[in-house]
């Protein structure tokens, strides 16, 4: 699922961010989903289950944002 301005949706498995306000606009989503106030960071998401991993699609990179499975 691509990141996108209308993020109105449940936050699914896992977003592939084009730019840095995708990036941005997912991890507030996923702050107020936790009703979490502080000023987030990438490394905050661990805490909150998710993950983030640098990846390639057609020769352009990428930020993939995904929520960790629990075992």
């Amino acid at each position: 699922m691509e990141a996108s301005k209308d993020l109105e949706k449940e936050l699914g498995e896992e977003y592939i961010c084009k730019s840095a306000w995708d990036i941005k606009d997912i991890i507030f989503k996923i702050y107020r989903k936790h009703n979490m106030k502080d000023s987030p960071t990438l490394g905050d998401l661990e805490q909150l289950g998710y993950a983030h991993k640098r990846i390639t699609i057609n020769g352009k990179s990428y930020l993939k944002i995904f929520k960790l499975e629990k075992c």
